[in-house]
């Protein structure tokens, strides 16, 4: 009897192992990165859909999926004068988080990458220097602010 209950720790052992690792498949992560993709992309869509104000401007979402790249810009010609190239949002998944470099709107893009469904353990505020993700006990993390500059 002792054997067998032996055996059979040993082996739920081993099968809790296995479930631990499953999510850090290489499919796994796959999956996640091509999910975040997706959002991304939606997301950088409905902003495009939104509308321009000047005429001779266009926004354009621009994603590179095999690089883990994605912008939204607002190109063209004021006035038929003054060249235009703003980028309002870029994004980059690096080691399968999801890095938001470039923020130009008022828009709180990180809590909407939460609510699409991002782990915010998984968004890192790109354009916040390592120094400051350090000194927050975020290293990776972003630090989330509220309204006003208070930290969450």
């Amino acid at each position: 009897m002792r054997r067998s209950r032996s055996r059979s720790l040993a082996f739920s052992v081993a099968l809790s192992i296995e479930v631990i690792r499953a999510p850090c498949s290489e499919a796994w992560v796959s999956r996640r990165i091509t999910q975040y993709q997706n959002i991304i992309i939606d997301l950088l869509n409905e902003y495009a859909e939104l509308g321009i104000s000047a005429p001779g401007l266009s926004r354009q979402v621009i994603a590179d999926k095999d690089h883990n790249h994605f912008q939204l810009v607002t190109v063209g010609w004021r006035e038929g004068k003054h060249f235009v190239y703003i980028v309002a949002f870029h994004f980059d998944i690096l080691e399968g988080k999801v890095w938001i470099q470039q923020n130009n709107t008022e828009a709180k893009i990180a809590d909407e990458l939460v609510e699409r469904g991002v782990p915010k353990s998984d968004i890192v505020i790109g354009f916040q220097s390592p120094v400051v993700r350090e000194m927050s006990g975020c290293r990776q993390d972003p630090v989330w602010f509220e309204e006003g500059g208070e930290e969450k």
